[in-house]
């Protein structure tokens, strides 16, 4: 039996679970396992990210690109708080990833030790992480650690996927472990869950006698690989696909019976389409505020007259919002196998291109197109986001990887971008996360080195994490970032305007404190400080060839891209609605509620 450290017993873990990188920051609480993890640099790359945030951020970007998820590390104390965002947007998401923390020895707990949270127990950090993870584990004894390791990398994985947290005490790192190393695969449960085949039948009969059906796709698709799967069952049919912000991409853009998005950031054919559908196949989608429009009866959907068929692994979620006459607990690959062979023993295939309801999708896609056409060709300078949208089509694969993590670039990215392939729209859902994009894309690239990655954020978003650039350069890692810049937080901006008028707009745009002059770093020069490529284009005309350059560089590339900011024309095409309480003495102005 081999001796281990605990330290070594974690990192031979990981890499027996097939890590092959693992992002943190070393502080004073893991030197034991900064030790262990040089040992065998060679089997496992620790990749040294500039804030605790930043690691978190790293690992779900790889984990949305590859479908693999990684462990990552942060010291004690301060150290550990700063990943909390990181580790909430990916709980929020349903991305699983596993963050250890350390903390001061067993024996020092409630003693003042250096960075120890121990005011009102002897470590509080598992208090705060609690809401965002599936399960906090804290080590106390060293017979614990095979068992903690286990379950919390099978609880990571299965069910509906997200972060685990294990705290690790500095004297336990240091601890020996007498034990044999455990087998990751034979402790994770790789089977699929089929719901009851009896309400799946039930689903089935629902489909086929439904007059104006329609699958709406949530994130759950894209995690459970049920793309195939949700094709073929739309195809047999002919039922329209409409996606949310999650599951985008489930369904190749130009395929037929893609009708887009609803919800707040909605497409006119997704929005006729949910509304007026008379049954609802929601699959793998919690209904959120954004996909329902603040859950107002007739803007997304019609649920006094609509009947619902919810598919999902969580059982919370069925039911949550909407009542459901079908509720499906099951992973979503294997349900829609099994419901599209009930209907194929019931029904022959349809030759659904020949009927009124596929001639309805495709008038209102062209409708949707072409009132898109003006902004997406406008010389407007500086230039529109959807000219830029456009252009950066254009100029890429049709297997690109593209991320947008927050406001308009998030919203007119989901609208307006075209993607093909599952996993190549990649976004921040519940939480809409500022900060994530920088580190986000280094982890895609890094999980999938043979494609191109472009990370798409505004100058807001850009300033909250640009040390990862350091991060990029330092391990060579040829992402390209496009940074927007419009000069502040313009989706807030805007929506400041809409409720409150426009001149009631404050605290949103960069400015220089004095002058009142737009304000924002060189971005250029700042990207070239950190060792990386910076260009910079104001004209549309041009933007297209300064991708492609960014593209063929080596080493990582910000363009930064002059963006209006001028209203109406700063945001996109928005259709929908979300609901904002508004002081009295606003709605005394006759202002409305929403926007």
């Amino acid at each position: 039996m081999k001796k281990y450290a605990a330290c070594q017993y974690i990192v031979d873990y990981l890499i027996k679970s097939k890590m092959t990188y693992v992002p943190g920051v070393i502080g004073h609480g893991i030197l034991a396992l900064a030790d262990a993890l040089l040992e065998r640099k060679d089997e496992i790359t620790f990749i040294q990210v500039k804030h605790e945030q930043s690691a978190a951020h790293f690992a779900d970007g790889y984990y949305r690109a590859t479908g693999k998820p990684l462990a990552c590390f942060t010291s004690v104390g301060p150290g550990a708080i700063n990943a909390l965002v990181g580790v909430g947007t990916a709980f929020h998401d349903s991305i699983p990833l596993a963050l250890f923390t350390a903390n001061c020895p067993t024996y020092m707990f409630q003693r003042g030790a250096l960075q120890a949270l121990e005011i009102n127990s002897f470590a509080e950090f598992g208090d705060m992480i609690s809401p965002i993870s599936k399960r906090s584990y804290q080590l106390t004894n060293i017979k614990q650690l095979p068992t903690i390791l286990e379950t919390a990398f099978r609880l990571m994985n299965t069910g509906r996927p997200g972060p685990v947290h294990i705290e690790l005490p500095m004297d336990m790192q240091a601890e020996t472990v007498q034990e044999e190393l455990l087998e990751p695969e034979k402790f994770n449960i790789s089977s699929r869950m089929l719901g009851d085949v009896r309400e799946i039948e039930r689903a089935a009969d629902l489909i086929i006698n439904s007059k104006r059906p329609v699958l709406l796709v949530g994130g759950g698709a894209i995690l459970s690989d049920a793309s195939a799967e949700l094709i073929k069952l739309a195809e047999y049919i002919g039922i329209p696909v409409v996606t949310t912000v999650q599951g985008k991409g489930a369904i190749p853009e130009d395929h037929e019976l893609n009708g887009y998005y609803t919800g707040s950031f909605a497409s006119l054919p997704g929005l006729n389409l949910t509304r007026k559908a008379d049954l609802i196949v929601a699959i793998g989608c919690r209904f959120s505020e954004r996909t329902t429009q603040s859950f107002i009866d007739g803007k997304s959907f019609t649920f006094s007259k609509t009947r619902l068929i919810q598919m999902d692994i969580d059982p919370r979620e069925i039911g949550k919002n909407y009542p459901v006459d079908v509720g499906i607990l099951g992973d979503a690959k294997t349900c829609l196998s099994y419901l599209l062979k009930l209907i194929k023993a019931k029904v022959k295939k349809r030759d659904y291109k020949e009927e009124a309801y596929f001639q309805e999708l495709q008038d209102l896609k062209k409708k949707w197109q072409k009132l898109l056409k003006k902004s997406r060709e406008s010389n407007e300078r500086p230039m529109t986001h959807s000219r830029f949208f456009s252009e950066l089509r254009s100029v890429l694969d049709r297997d690109a990887i593209v991320l947008g993590p927050a406001g308009h670039a998030q919203a007119i990215l989901f609208q307006e971008f075209d993607v093909y392939e599952p996993r190549t729209h990649i976004s921040t859902g519940a939480w809409s996360t500022m900060g994530w994009c920088i580190p986000a894309t280094i982890g895609c690239k890094v999980g999938r080195p043979e494609k191109q990655v472009v990370g798409v954020c505004g100058d807001g978003d850009f300033l909250m994490t640009c040390q990862e650039l350091a991060t990029a350069v330092q391990y060579q890692i040829p992402v390209v970032y496009c940074v927007l810049n419009n000069y502040g937080w313009m989706s807030i901006r805007d929506l400041q305007a809409d409720l409150y008028g426009p001149k009631r707009a404050y605290g949103t745009t960069f400015m220089d404190f004095k002058s009142g002059e737009f304000y924002n770093p060189d971005f250029v020069k700042m990207a070239e400080s950190f060792g990386a490529q910076g260009i910079k284009v104001d004209d549309p005309n041009i933007l297209g060839d300064a991708i492609k350059e960014a593209l063929k560089n080596e080493k990582p590339t910000v363009v930064e891209v002059s963006i209006t900011n001028e209203r109406p024309q700063s945001g996109g095409t928005y259709l929908g609605f979300a609901d904002f309480p508004v002081p009295w003495y606003i709605e005394d102005r006759g202002k409305r509620k929403g926007s």
